[in-house]
């Protein structure tokens, strides 16, 4: 069964083919490599949508007509927020 990799997933799973292929063997050998990037992604995710709405509570969405700087600063937080979750869920061995 091939599950969807997402794009943490993917992220996770390239991290582990550079830093730590060993583990990353012993993953496939069990037959845990989808669940574990499964679980990564959808961690990711909803760790990214919660700091999302952290972030954007401390730097509210100006209050504006500009569509453009209203998806600007969306853009600045959500990019802010990925980069966080990288660190914190993404790039760790599992």
């Amino acid at each position: 069964d091939r599950m969807p990799v997402g794009r943490f997933g993917s992220r996770w799973k390239s991290y582990m083919m550079e830093k730590h292929p060993h583990r990353l063997s012993e993953l496939v050998a069990q037959g845990k490599i989808n669940e574990v990037i499964f679980q990564i992604d959808q961690e990711a995710e909803q760790r990214k949508e919660t700091l999302i709405q952290e972030l954007l509570a401390v730097r509210p969405m100006p209050e504006t007509e500009d569509t453009m700087e209203r998806a600007g600063h969306m853009n600045m937080i959500t990019k802010e927020a990925e980069e966080m979750v990288m660190e914190e869920v993404v790039l760790k061995v599992r």
